[in-house]
């Protein structure tokens, strides 16, 4: 799962992004930083934050491979889901054709799409109210902080 903020921060404009890796119903690795570029939009910000959550999620991957092959038990099939409650994000992240609206997206962020094209990852759209990332990149009333952490697989002390 993963989220944006766009231009959160008051002194450079950048954008703040958060994800969650979740295994077998928890919270296994995350992330809340300061986007490395200004993105011009929500969409930009969004489709950074998918980025971001898609080399985590792939690179977590690859570790359980080395583990499948220890367990008959475990079983890596299929594209890795990964949750975004942007729309816009999702459907470019799908889409490989370049139009106006992507073209002043610098390369490295385009990562996502091309693991979309050889199957590995799928996009997925979630509404932000489902969306358990948006507690690292939001500040948020105590009760939908409390829930998003526990949507981590995490409990609030």
């Amino acid at each position: 799962r993963c989220d944006a903020n766009f231009a959160a921060c008051v002194d450079t404009r950048r954008s703040v992004t958060g994800w969650v890796v979740v295994c077998f119903g928890g919270a296994v690795s995350w992330e809340s930083r300061k986007q490395q570029t200004t993105a011009a939009s929500t969409m930009d910000a969004e489709y950074q934050a998918c980025g971001a959550a898609a080399r985590e999620g792939l690179s977590l991957r690859k570790l359980l491979r080395e583990f499948v092959l220890l367990c008959d038990k475990l079983s890596l099939k299929g594209a890795l889901d990964v949750f975004c409650d942007n729309q816009a994000a999702v459907s470019i992240c799908k889409d490989r054709r370049e139009t106006k609206r992507v073209k002043h997206i610098d390369v490295i962020h385009h990562f996502a799409r091309d693991h979309v094209a050889s199957g590995e990852l799928k996009f997925v759209y979630c509404k932000s109210e489902d969306n358990v990332s948006d507690c690292l990149t939001t500040a948020l009333p105590r009760p939908l902080f409390e829930a998003g952490v526990e949507g981590l697989g995490m409990h609030c002390v």
